[in-house]
């Protein structure tokens, strides 16, 4: 299913916590190709 004909993020910037592996890397990589700028962080 190609959500970004319906969603759309563009011109909005997400932070996204724990960002460099797992769920909250899928969900950056998703929202980044939802047009959205991602900051992320994570512990490591």
């Amino acid at each position: 299913m190609d959500f970004t004909k319906n969603f759309s993020l563009e011109g909005k910037v997400a932070l996204v916590t724990g960002a460099s592996y797992g769920i909250g890397f899928a969900i950056a990589a998703a929202f980044a190709e939802a047009g959205a700028t991602i900051v992320f962080n994570d512990i490591n």
